[in-house]
């Protein structure tokens, strides 16, 4: 965990030129933020946001009058995240360096309606950690609350296909096992797990039961492809559009490069 850590604070500064504002960044995520209107509904809710990264997403949903405490264990993304919220003069949003393991002992006895991670912070775990985290999370809702994850899929077809064509066939099928994938940011390498639908399920199926799945980029592909599409646009933008069907298949969820599952709190925790 800490060379993930230090991975993402050497980031920080450059995470919104490389990932949240390049074209294809921000069309995942304005389709997970289509989700998260419907799941919310524009309700009252107090939402715990983990692996918060530089605060997108907690200020959108501050924006939308949420009451948001935003968390990630890297110090430089909430620097980050912190300037955004000054500049844009938001005060319900709250700013902690948390890891994923200390939450629930550093927020007790504070609950919420609604824990959400984006893009993959959960990927930087293995199985037996989420499954501890599962029963943290569980703590941490009131009862009926609702659990929504992006992780990064098992089978993505993009890049399957793209490695397979490129003859690089370890990476081609570097999601489908399940072993530790070694994972190389700024320099700093550490392990990423990728997970299907099932699988998750059964991580978290004492506490949790899944409601909802579904894929958030079938024909966009990953973000690393950004450079190449930069010259294509016109054909990132039909991709785009296609997946305004392809994302309606649940069953096509393990097969994109994110999907989104929605869990909601058992009774008895």
């Amino acid at each position: 965990m800490n060379n993930t850590r230090e991975a993402f604070n050497k980031a920080a500064t450059d995470y919104d030129v490389s990932f949240t504002n390049t074209t294809i960044g921000s069309m995942q995520r304005k389709r997970v933020w289509k989700y998260l209107e419907n799941i919310l509904q524009n309700r009252k809710a107090e939402v715990l946001e983990i692996n918060c990264g530089t605060g997108e997403d907690a200020l959108w949903l501050a924006q939308k009058c949420y009451s948001v405490t935003a968390t990630d264990a890297a110090g430089g993304m909430i620097t980050v995240a912190e300037s955004k919220k000054i500049i844009g003069g938001i005060n319900n949003v709250n700013f902690k360096t948390i890891d994923f393991f200390k939450l629930h002992k550093t927020l007790q006895p504070q609950q919420f309606d609604f824990i959400f991670s984006n893009f993959g912070g959960l990927n930087c775990v293995n199985e037996a950690e989420l499954l501890h985290l599962s029963k943290d999370f569980a703590r941490l809702l009131y009862p009926g609350g609702k659990m929504v994850m992006i992780v990064m899929g098992k089978y993505c077809l993009w890049e399957t296909g793209y490695y397979f064509f490129k003859f690089k066939l370890g990476k081609a099928l570097r999601r489908w096992d399940n072993k530790g994938v070694p994972t190389k940011i700024e320099e700093e390498e550490f392990e990423t797990w990728f997970y299907s639908v099932r699988g998750l399920n059964k991580i978290f199926s004492e506490h949790f039961k899944l409601i909802d799945a579904k894929p958030i980029a079938v024909a966009v592909p990953p973000s690393y492809l950004q450079l190449y599409f930069d010259k294509r646009p016109n054909l990132l933008k039909r991709f785009d559009k296609f997946d305004n069907l392809l994302t309606r298949w649940k069953w096509l969820s393990n097969f994109s490069d994110h999907l989104i599952l929605t869990f909601e709190l058992k009774k008895t925790v």
